[in-house]
């Protein structure tokens, strides 16, 4: 238990620490959605690019496996945990950063819990479906796939030719900026992400993914001055 223990501990660490829940929440007819601690400041580009193995453009083809992760028990009178995971066969287009190519598996936190058949959605944000996407990831050598990290900030939907463009061009900057290889956690500045101390975690997340929504269409400068103008600030 304590080897497997250790492994799981450094498989969060891949992540970004993501597998560390927050708090669950869910109403009958909805997902449930379950809130994760981050490791860093996942809106910040240069750091999300930074930690990442992997950045590439790609088109997610199918569904291609549910392989859970097992997150062992606090105590050992309890049970071991399991959360949903899902992989994705996707087709890499064009490179940005490590070397990704051909047809590889992504896999990404969530999915249907196989003992209640619920949906369970990390921070809110939906599975992947078919259609062109940035990706940000970090290799996970015991499985051979590759993680998709920085939940909403990590997966970029692709529009248009010149969207399509200005979204490759700002990743690809980000990851000129930073090194070549991927970036531990720890040197990433911990201190400088959002407040996960409560379930507000997910409010907090969702106006960093407006805004770094909005900085992309250009209608703000930059993600912090957008939250800096937040009128609950």
């Amino acid at each position: 238990m304590a080897a497997r223990a250790d492994r799981d501990s450094d498989r969060r660490q891949r992540r970004g620490g993501l597998a560390v829940l927050q708090g669950v929440s869910r109403s009958d007819r909805e997902p449930i959605t379950a809130y994760a601690i981050k490791a860093f400041d996942v809106s910040d580009r240069e750091k999300l690019t930074a930690f990442a193995s992997d950045v590439f453009v790609g088109r997610v083809v199918e569904r291609a496996g549910t392989e859970p992760l097992i997150l062992p028990a606090l105590v050992a009178e309890e049970e071991d945990d399991l959360l949903p995971q899902t992989q994705f066969a996707v087709e890499v287009q064009e490179t940005i950063k490590g070397e990704a190519s051909g047809t590889v598996v992504v896999n990404q936190q969530g999915g249907v819990d196989r003992r209640t058949d619920h949906l369970i959605l990390i921070d809110g944000e939906p599975l992947l479906e078919v259609r062109d996407v940035l990706l940000t990831t970090r290799y996970d050598p015991d499985n051979g796939w590759y993680e998709l990290v920085g939940g909403g900030y990590g997966r970029v939907r692709l529009g248009g030719p010149a969207e399509r463009d200005d979204v490759v061009q700002r990743f690809k900057r980000a990851a000129a900026a930073g090194p070549k290889g991927p970036v531990e956690p720890e040197r990433l500045n911990p201190s400088l992400g959002p407040d996960t101390s409560d379930r507000a975690t997910g409010a907090d997340d969702a106006a960093r993914r407006r805004c770094a929504d909005a900085e992309q269409r250009g209608t703000v400068r930059s993600v912090d001055n957008c939250l800096r103008e937040r009128p609950d600030r």
